[in-house]
């Protein structure tokens, strides 16, 4: 593994980034096991779907390993942020997300995360090509370099496929604070991502008759692009289901109604993929939504 941390704060590179690709124009009951990545609906005998419908939404995205400095708050990390955001301008930069790890026993360790929603690939690699050098950044950079460190040579990648959409069960609450499960998963036999592209459907229709109102429950699946330079290369994931909600609270929610309704749904999953027992969980925050520049994070959790 290339763990390599960059010297400069996270803000160097976010900051950076979104001004290159501005400048180019270039082209998202806890503690005890869980259930597989999947909210269930009361009578699951019928909604295994036949038909495939296109996914909801798909973006490039990249995961940057972050290490928290002395001075790491929720103080400086409002105000990192928010310094942060004056500087995005970019129409292909579709959002950010941040998480803490809440469990020491994640799959892919007590690391802090920072994730980029692009585009595209090209428009992300365009960003990096440029992103060094940027002046304003580096001044920003030095300002926060004992807030946040993320390792941006090392950064995962992946292809994203949002199939259900995030507000079927509610709006994310407006501090930007939401739950997250993210479940390390690997496909069976001669299982790959075509039959697990061609089961969302399916899945999309079983959650969004569960009943989960208000909860701001939604799943997504993450299909590896890492490269051997990516910072946790070296953990075996082909794909990765993500879970998010509101709360802890709303999550358990969730993870009853599979319990209790698993069905076959569940069952023809296992034909195509398995995933590890528990789930790596993350308190989690949205940093920029281009939907919704007016959502401001509020860190007072950390």
């Amino acid at each position: 593994m290339l763990h390599r941390f960059l010297p400069q704060s996270l803000c160097l590179f976010l900051i950076a980034l979104l001004a290159a690709c501005s400048a180019e124009q270039a082209p998202q009951p806890d503690e005890a096991p869980a259930p597989e990545p999947m909210a269930a609906v009361e009578d699951t005998e019928s909604m295994v779907v036949e038909s495939a419908e296109a996914p909801a939404m798909e973006y490039f995205i990249e995961f940057m390993a972050c290490e928290t400095g002395p001075d790491y708050s929720a103080e400086s990390m409002t105000s990192l942020v928010a310094e942060w955001r004056t500087l995005i301008s970019s129409d292909d930069f579709q959002g950010s997300w941040f998480y803490s790890p809440v469990s020491e026993t994640n799959t892919f360790g007590p690391t802090a995360w920072w994730e980029l929603g692009w585009t595209s690939k090209e428009a992300a690699d365009a960003s990096w090509a440029q992103w060094s050098q940027n002046a304003e950044a580096a001044a920003l950079a030095e300002k926060y370099a004992s807030v946040l460190n993320c390792d941006a040579a090392g950064r995962n990648a992946w292809d994203f496929v949002g199939h259900v959409p995030a507000d079927t069960f509610g709006e994310t609450q407006d501090a930007g604070y939401f739950y997250s499960h993210y479940w390390t998963c690997s496909y069976e036999g001669d299982a790959g991502r075509e039959e697990l592209e061609a089961f969302l459907p399916s899945h999309k229709a079983f959650i969004e008759a569960s009943p989960l109102q208000g909860t701001g429950y939604h799943p997504g699946v993450y299909f590896d692009r890492r490269s051997t330079d990516a910072s946790h290369a070296e953990v075996a994931a082909s794909h990765i289901w993500g879970e998010w909600a509101r709360s802890k609270e709303d999550m358990a929610k969730a993870t009853e109604n599979f319990m209790e309704n698993g069905g076959d749904l569940r069952a023809e999953y296992s034909k195509i993929g398995t995933c590890t027992e528990t789930p790596d969980r993350y308190d989690s925050w949205v940093l920029y939504a281009s939907d919704d520049a007016d959502l401001v994070p509020d860190f007072s959790r950390l």
